[in-house]
């Protein structure tokens, strides 16, 4: 009998101890500001690349539709043909490789 009550006293202790631990741990790290408003760590949403979206028809201050669409705005998209809209990125190639 005498056992387990050494054993129960130690189970409390170290229970004690480790929530002591892991309290001055998290405030800690929440004191730095290296935590978002959950708890977390904060991440880096733009660790990618960093495109220009702009609409690459000459003049155009439209935000294009993406690398899906050829970076071409959706207006640009309804009204030029394929082979206007082939020409334009042709011509926005050429001077972004003369840059």
């Amino acid at each position: 009998m005498a056992n387990f009550d050494f054993v129960d006293q130690f189970a409390k202790q170290l229970t004690e101890a480790l929530r002591e631990t892991v309290i001055q741990q998290v405030t800690t790290h929440l004191a730095t500001g290296k935590a978002g408003a959950n708890g977390l760590r904060k991440t880096n949403g733009a660790k990618g690349i960093k495109r220009d979206m702009r609409c690459r028809i000459q003049g155009c201050k439209n935000r294009s539709k993406g690398p899906r669409f050829r970076y071409i705005c959706a207006v640009h998209l309804e009204k030029l043909s394929k082979v206007q809209q082939r020409k334009a990125l042709q011509k926005w190639n050429a001077k972004q490789a003369a840059a």
